[in-house]
């Protein structure tokens, strides 16, 4: 959760499992059914809520005591879920294999918007805006409405991480790019490269990362400067 005192944990056998961090104790547990099997979990920011994004199609969401309140359906497996990162707006966001995003609003029980965004996408700091990744474009849309603002190439990239301010960063197994957002709109592009597929491993301080290469080196890298 966003306090980093719980962590939420979904196995195949379709246990869910809330657990205190320091103690390592089980705080709740309960199971679902063998067609819900998990491809995503996340928490909100006010640590409040669970969303979690099953292969059947579903979208659930939880009080931390498990106890389902709200539910809605994609057309395809979900693949991710995010919640807005301001914890007053009970917004989630998912998206599924058909590459459609949508975004549904606790308070009203309802989808509110949805697009063709592709799988990977991740709300700004501020949640006004939201990034994603198809078909080698990186899109830019407005959270409100999923109105697109901008679009530009940038390859085949996967999963984003927002650094720090408004910046972006993303990896595929060439190497990785650092995107900066201005105003809604893309100010800069940056690109780093490295031999093999990049993860990240670990944070310094927001401003520097750890990385491993497929050859199981690792590289701690600046992100201002992108020099290791």
């Amino acid at each position: 959760n966003s306090s980093g005192t719980k962590i939420a944990t979904f196995s195949v056998n379709g246990l869910l499992r809330i657990i205190d961090i320091s103690s390592s104790q089980i705080l709740q547990i309960t199971r679902f059914g063998p067609k819900f099997f998990p491809n995503d979990i996340a928490f909100s920011q006010d640590s409040r809520h669970l969303a979690i994004g099953f292969a059947n199609q579903a979208v659930k969401i939880l009080t931390v005591e498990l106890e389902v309140n709200h539910s809605y359906q994609h057309a395809a497996p979900v693949r991710h879920v995010e919640w807005h990162p301001n914890s007053e707006m009970l917004q989630l966001i998912s998206s599924d294999d058909s590459k459609k995003i949508q975004l549904f609003d606790y308070i009203a029980n309802k989808v509110i918007a949805n697009v063709e965004g592709g799988h990977t996408f991740s709300f700004s700091k501020d949640g006004d805006t939201i990034v994603s990744i198809l078909n080698q474009e990186l899109r830019v849309y407005e959270t409100k409405s999923l109105k697109l603002l901008q679009q530009c190439v940038v390859g085949e990239y996967n999963k984003l991480y927002w650094l720090w301010d408004n910046k972006c960063y993303s990896e595929d197994n060439k190497g990785f790019i650092v995107m900066e957002l201005g105003e809604n709109r893309i100010r800069n592009i940056e690109r780093g490269t490295d031999k093999g597929v990049m993860k990240i491993l670990a944070w310094e301080k927001e401003k520097k990362i750890v990385v491993v290469s497929a050859e199981q080196n690792m590289t701690l890298i600046d992100m201002r400067t992108l020099q290791a």
